[in-house]
């Protein structure tokens, strides 16, 4: 919707402006209409004018809405204007859709086997958010194409990123040089990789992790200790 709006607007300036260019050129040659010329130039001026008053930054703004979180209140996604750009990394497949949280260490515990369990049962087939919150403070995590299932082998797309919102906010998206998005063990959840570095690494208790610098991702560590111990670990999808 948001690039429709963007759009239309510049095709609106665009089409009075080349209109308004035509009438001047048809006004030139051919003395005979020029008060007829000079009523369309005058419309001309108004349309063109009305075209330009839309602010569309405004127009973005207001056509963009704070997604519906769905499941309980979050624990790590507590400052809703972050929820916006962040969305604007996503897959065209899931704007505007509804988040809806499938696990959270509040509710479900610290286990990861819990977490594949509760995304298995289900039947969850969207893209998925992980965010964390640590003891430090600091919230972060991923968007993944494809839902966390067990799978040694890296799987996943491009449409996936890494993001830190506190404390400060950033995306780094898919740096292109390598494809090692997900890899999900019994005992691990790793998302990037590259030269033995991991962009996030979770050990099975959902307790302690890590990190890294990553070839997937080309991302700083997402806190700068690298280590971090969590404080509330939530994975949200998306409706269709």
């Amino acid at each position: 919707m948001s690039r429709f709006i963007s759009g239309s607007v510049n095709w609106l300036r665009r089409s009075f402006s080349e209109h308004d260019g035509g009438l001047n050129s048809n006004s030139r040659n051919d003395s005979n209409s020029a008060n007829s010329n000079n009523n369309n130039n005058g419309k001309s001026e108004k349309l063109k004018r009305f075209a330009n008053s839309f602010d569309v930054e405004n127009l973005l703004l207001e056509d963009s809405s704070t997604p519906n979180l769905i499941g309980g209140p979050s624990h790590v996604l507590t400052d809703v204007n972050l929820l916006i750009p962040l969305s604007n990394y996503f897959p065209s497949r899931i704007l505007g859709a509804d988040w809806i949280l499938n696990f959270s260490t509040a509710q479900d515990g610290f286990s990861l086997g819990s977490l594949y369990r509760r995304l298995a049962q289900g039947r969850v087939d969207s893209p998925a958010l992980l965010a964390i919150l640590d003891t430090e403070g600091h919230a972060f995590g991923a968007l993944v194409s494809e839902p966390f299932r067990v799978q040694e082998a890296f799987y996943g797309t491009g449409q996936s990123f890494l993001f830190r919102l506190k404390p400060d906010f950033q995306v780094w998206p898919w740096s292109t040089d390598n494809d090692f998005f997900i890899s999900c063990s019994s005992n691990s959840l790793r998302i990037g990789a590259g030269d033995g570095h991991f962009g996030i690494s979770i050990d099975e208790d959902l307790n302690m992790g890590r990190t890294q610098r990553c070839a997937t991702y080309n991302n700083d560590p997402l806190v700068e200790s690298e280590d971090f111990v969590i404080k509330s670990l939530e994975i949200w999808t998306f409706s269709s």
